[in-house]
């Protein structure tokens, strides 16, 4: 499995994955995002196999999503995703008493960033092959192994920077959170979950185009530096509030 963490933003949206792959009880390296036609991504975790065959559902509908609304191809998207996905899902539950483990294998769900023709959407596709789309109400999500670990985080995150409902942060902030959210769950051991942070953006551009672009190595470091910054800003807070640890706990109360 691994963790992908899409967030919506003023400007665009970011995709974020860990690079690993396990393969066996081998983790090896791997790009678990990939561009389609240079203004859109899709992501997958989950079934290597099955997520090649969402991505392929995407690449080929890609020019007919740009021209049409997203409710006018939600019907159709989602049905052919289905395609692919409810075999996948029939076969493992006839082979799970042979093959244990085999309902695990045949699990795939996807982050797919498009500019449809009302805008751009950053879409979940799920286990199912059901598809929902973020909004300002749900600007962003979660999903793979490490979804129990990002959940709880960026909510916390969120709460922190973006507290307001209905604000959407800029594309340069989504980055940030995108990447920390991952890179937390890389260093607890989430399962399935390491080797390093791949982001991806869409950029909305100045003529409304819209563009997919991977976010250098270089971006990326500001941000480690910056979560530094903030894991000492909190300590210095807690060193204010609290001391330093000089004083003597309270003896509790006789009963």
């Amino acid at each position: 499995m691994t963790v992908l963490v899409g967030i919506l933003a003023s400007d665009g949206a970011a995709v974020a994955a860990d690079r690993q792959v396990t393969v066996g009880h081998v983790g090896l390296p791997t790009q678990k995002i990939s561009p389609i036609g240079g203004d859109s991504l899709i992501a997958s975790c989950g079934s290597l196999a099955l997520g090649q065959k969402i991505r392929m559902v995407f690449e080929t509908h890609h020019a007919d999503l740009k021209t049409h609304s997203y409710a006018e191809n939600l019907p159709a998207i989602e049905q052919a995703v289905r395609v692919v996905v409810t075999p996948t899902l029939q076969m493992a539950e006839k082979t799970k008493y042979v093959v244990p483990g085999a309902e695990n294998n045949a699990l795939a769900c996807s982050l797919a960033c498009i500019p449809f023709v009302d805008g751009l959407r950053l879409c979940h596709v799920d286990y199912d092959g059901s598809i929902y789309c973020l909004d300002e109400n749900l600007p962003y999500v979660t999903a793979g192994s490490g979804k129990i670990n990002a959940d709880p985080f960026i909510r916390f995150i969120w709460d922190v920077f973006w507290p307001d409902p209905g604000h959407l942060p800029p594309l340069r902030e989504a980055i940030f959170a995108a990447y920390w959210t991952v890179q937390m769950n890389i260093e607890y051991q989430s399962t399935g979950v390491g080797i390093g942070v791949d982001v991806w953006t869409v950029n909305r551009n100045g003529d409304g185009s819209y563009a997919a672009a991977e976010t250098d190595r270089t971006r990326l470091e500001p941000s480690g530096m910056f979560i530094e910054s903030m894991k000492q800003a909190m300590r210095a807070q807690r060193d204010l509030t609290f001391g330093h640890g000089e004083a003597a706990a309270d003896t509790p109360p006789r009963l």
